[in-house]
């Protein structure tokens, strides 16, 4: 598990989860795929009752990131892969110039892929267990 700390920006009592602003860990200097150039904004369980301004504590899996780290930077680019070689298989051989299949395939394939992510964002954005928690207010 993995704990960091963060500033509750807004609340949502509906769904009890507020959203928080955390600083980049040592994993992220270096990844920029996130919007803010150095904090991140997370949806946290709010079970304690945080409110907006809130110092909180936050509590997350580390299995979590990995298996999305991968889904979401390496499942594309293994897909545009194969495609590329089905494509390959299918269209002939590339010495007589016949690059077309192979391209579009390996479009194709990457294209899944980020279909792919987009629907397991979805999947993983409505399931609690996977969501980080707060678990303590520090002020």
């Amino acid at each position: 598990m993995k704990e960091e700390e963060g500033l509750v920006i807004a609340v949502d009592e509906k769904r009890r989860t507020a959203t928080v602003k955390i600083g980049k860990h040592d994993e992220c200097v270096e990844c920029g795929a996130c919007g803010g150039s150095r904090h991140v904004m997370v949806e946290a369980l709010n079970s304690l009752g945080a409110e907006a301004g809130q110092r909180v504590r936050l509590r997350s899996s580390e299995q979590n990131m990995l298996l999305g780290a991968f889904v979401t930077f390496i499942m594309p680019l293994l897909l545009a892969g194969l495609g590329g070689l089905l494509g390959s298989l299918a269209g002939g051989s590339a010495a007589s110039g016949a690059y077309m299949p192979m391209a579009g395939a390996a479009l194709l394939g990457f294209l899944l892929g980020v279909v792919l992510v987009k629907r397991y964002d979805r999947h993983v954005s409505g399931q609690a267990s996977l969501q980080p928690e707060i678990t303590e207010i520090v002020s």
